[in-house]
């Protein structure tokens, strides 16, 4: 990676990490995973206790396309 893509990443990500506390539950950690675009902070993912909506549903896409395919997939 050079120095110029790992400075623009850092100026263009962020993570904001959040707490949910309730009455008699353990608080729930949420982590928001942001990206700049047109210098506007937009969410691309959450991290909800340490799972990455992002990664859960690609992981659910990949088991699809595995056992069919892309066309399967979109039909759902």
């Amino acid at each position: 990676m050079s120095s110029t893509h790992a400075k623009t990443t850092m100026k263009t990500l962020r993570g904001l990490d959040t707490r949910i506390v309730g009455n008699k539950q353990q608080p729930l950690a949420i982590n928001y995973r942001l990206h700049s675009v047109d210098k506007e902070w937009k969410i691309y993912d959450l991290v909800i206790e340490h799972i990455s909506v992002v990664n859960n549903y690609r992981s659910q896409f990949d088991r699809i396309i595995a056992r069919s395919s892309s066309a399967e997939l979109l039909g759902r």
